[in-house]
């Protein structure tokens, strides 16, 4: 059986089958042939040596223009030519004057934009303009020729020294007469001479009496008018009139002389010493008789001597039987009147008189002698017990409110006692009454103790005042929940009076309520801006203005066909820098009506640090970190021997484009976190100053 075979390697591979020839085995196969060597980068074995392009020469490469130029050398990977050579990075502009094209476009400097330069002061100075020539910037500018001096008052620096009108030679002056005289010299002020001479405002009127000329017209205190004077106090009081003499006020009032003491009740300061009547000498006194007597004393009101006693008010009469002499006429009991009396029951029945003895009233009458029982039906009460013939029958029913008799015949009759007072039983009602025979319930019970902290009812065994918890007032105003325990009122909760004032000293005063003392000291006015505030009558007054240093900002855009690059560079007081990049980071633009336009935010912790954490930095090329909008790079580096921080942020693809023609743009710059910095970045005012900072864009 023939097979097939192979023979070769590389390009030189080929292949045949066995045949049998003659009793032998022959191959077909024959290799091809090589080449003279394998220089070809083409993944094949040439020269058919089991390697493949290792005869392959490299070469020497550039790529790139300007700043981005590089070199590298080919090679042959995997059957193909590659070049190492790699362009650098292009800047978003070419505007430094250096002969560098650092945006890699073939041109060099292209951007640089000559500014207008000044040269020479006062009279010599002049304009030019800067431009960039062979990566150097030259100016234009030349100074005029200074004058020989700067003694005339022009405002003009004619010698160009720096100092304007500095040669000027000043002149005493004099003006006003009186209170309003005064004098001074001429300055050169702004390129005018002005007198410094400003005579006094005259006052309206002469009046004060000082041997001053106050209005300026040449007299001294001719409009002093002399007021009436008073002297003395009491019965010493005297008046006078003032005269101006000699620029001194001299009075003509002489007070008199004082008694020697103010013992008399008159309502005069008698000695003169500021006290009305307090010599005076009080006295007992009395007054009334009976039960209307009293006693006092005398004192002296108002000039008028007052007696204190006041006797009682009588009685309209003497009628009661007490001993006491109740209306006051000096007789005792004489109105008691006599009243007709009964005594006993039944046929112990009698009747007498009352009478007045000793202030006690005495009863004449007698009861008789009752019988053994009262077995007798004869309606009559013969055993005088309250009770009608009780004996002969029973004849009760039990009700208080009838009246059972024994009738004739021996039968017992009911009759109701309508009127009477009874007792229903029931201890939650009062004032019973009897009524067709029974006992009508009378008003319901009122059971108050006046405790807020019992709830008050009547049960089967009377009035019952149980403990509550309820709200109540336990009348101090320093506790703010009262609530009851135990039938007790009892204050929780203490207030703290705090009324949010650092010049105030709070306490609440039991009983009184809220005290808020003022006091002194230091404070804080809620502004960073102010520092050394301090209390001033229970306020806190802003102190010294806080120096934060020269802070500004530098932003520069170039619009661009197919993207839009913005540069921000920033240099700020580490004064004014409460927080790091590394707790966010925030740059917004606005237009000149500082309306939002594009706000750019770096989340938390979006930022590497070196290990002394003075320097910080941010990079993604391609703009895809979430929340990123489109910022590239940010590098802080903080520097404190100079006391600054400086920022460099670049976005691409930000719509720059949007904003042309505008008269301004503003860019605003924040360290710390977006959610809390956001709202006062997008008013791209400075209300959140110093952590925000805002200047015109240049583009």
């Amino acid at each position: 059986m023939s097979m097939a075979t192979s023979c070769g390697v590389g390009a030189c591979a080929a292949s045949g089958v066995t045949s049998c020839v003659g009793g032998a085995v022959q191959d077909s196969c024959s290799a091809g042939t090589p080449a003279a060597d394998d220089a070809t980068c083409d993944g094949v074995d040439d020269d058919c040596d089991g390697g493949t392009d290792e005869d392959y020469m490299s070469m020497a490469t550039s790529c790139g223009v300007g700043a981005c130029a590089a070199s590298g050398v080919t090679s042959c990977i995997a059957g193909a030519v590659e070049d190492s050579c790699s362009e650098g990075t292009p800047e978003p502009s070419d505007e430094t004057c250096d002969g560098i094209d650092e945006d890699c476009d073939g041109l060099s400097d292209e951007d640089f934009v000559g500014v207008s330069t000044t040269c020479g002061t006062g009279a010599c100075a002049a304009t030019g303009v800067e431009s960039c020539v062979g990566g150097a910037i030259e100016g234009s500018c030349t100074p005029g020729t200074p004058a020989a001096d700067d003694a005339t008052c022009d405002g003009v620096d004619d010698d160009c020294d720096g100092g304007t009108d500095e040669d000027y030679m000043s002149m005493a002056t004099s003006c006003g007469v009186g209170a309003c005289a005064a004098s001074g010299v001429t300055s050169c002020i702004a390129g005018a001479v002005e007198d410094s001479c400003s005579e006094g405002t005259p006052e309206p009127s002469d009046e004060t009496c000082d041997g001053i000329d106050e209005d300026c017209d040449g007299l001294s205190d001719e409009d002093f008018v002399g007021v009436s004077t008073t002297c003395g106090t009491g019965a010493c009081a005297a008046t006078g009139v003032e005269s101006c003499v000699g620029g001194a006020i001299e009075g003509s009032c002489t007070p008199g002389t004082p008694a020697a003491d103010d013992a008399t009740c008159d309502g005069v300061d008698d000695d003169c010493d500021g006290g009305t009547d307090e010599d005076y000498m009080s006295m007992a006194t009395s007054c009334g008789v009976g039960a209307c007597a009293a006693s006092g004393v005398t004192s002296c009101v108002g000039g008028a001597v007052q007696d204190s006693c006041s006797a009682g008010t009588p009685a309209a009469d003497d009628a009661t039987c007490d001993g006491v002499d109740d209306d006051c006429d000096g007789g005792t009991d004489e109105d008691y009147m006599s009243m007709a009396t009964s005594c006993g029951v039944g046929a112990c029945a009698a009747s007498g008189v009352t009478s007045c003895v000793g202030g006690a009233v005495q009863d004449l009458c007698s009861a008789g002698t009752p019988a053994a029982d009262d077995a007798t039906c004869d309606g009559v009460d013969d055993d005088c017990d309250g009770e009608v013939d009780e004996d002969f029958t029973e004849c009760g029913d039990g009700d208080d409110c009838t009246e059972d008799t024994c009738g004739p015949g021996g039968v017992c009759e009911s009759v109701p006692l309508d009127g009477l007072p009874c007792e229903d039983g029931d201890p939650c009602t009062i004032n019973d009454t009897c009524s067709s025979g029974g006992c009508v319930p009378g008003t319901a019970r009122f059971c108050n103790d006046g405790n807020p902290c019992t709830d008050d009812s009547c049960l089967t065994g009377g009035c019952v005042y149980s403990a509550n918890s309820a709200a109540c007032d336990d009348g101090d105003p320093c506790t703010l929940v009262d609530s009851c325990s135990a039938t007790v009122c009892v204050g929780s909760g203490a207030d703290d009076c705090d009324d949010q004032n650092d010049c105030t000293a709070d306490s609440c005063e039991s009983g009184n309520g809220c005290v808020y003392e003022v006091t002194g000291g230091s404070c804080e006015d809620g502004d960073f801006c102010t520092v050394t505030d301090t209390c001033t009558d229970g306020q806190c007054v802003a102190g010294d203005a806080r120096e934060l240093g020269e802070v500004f900002l530098k932003a520069i855009t170039k619009d661009g066909a197919a993207r839009d690059k913005l540069l921000v560079k920033a240099e700020l007081p580490l004064a004014a820098i409460e927080s790091t990049p590394d707790q966010g980071f925030v740059l917004a633009l606005a237009d000149e009506n500082f309306e939002p336009m594009y706000l750019s935010t770096l989340p938390l912790g979006a930022f590497s640090s070196n290990s002394s954490g003075s320097s910080f930095k941010f990079k993604d090329k391609t703009g895809s970190v979430e929340g990123g909008n489109k910022m590239v790079l940010v590098k802080v580096r903080y520097n404190h021997k100079t006391g600054t921080m400086k920022v460099k942020a670049k976005m691409k693809g930000a719509d720059i484009q949007a904003m042309s023609g505008r008269s301004a743009v503003t860019a605003s710059l924040a360290l710390g976190d977006p959610a809390t910095t956001g709202d006062c970045l997008r008013a791209l005012s400075l209300p959140c100053y110093p952590r925000s900072y805002s200047v015109n864009l240049c583009r």
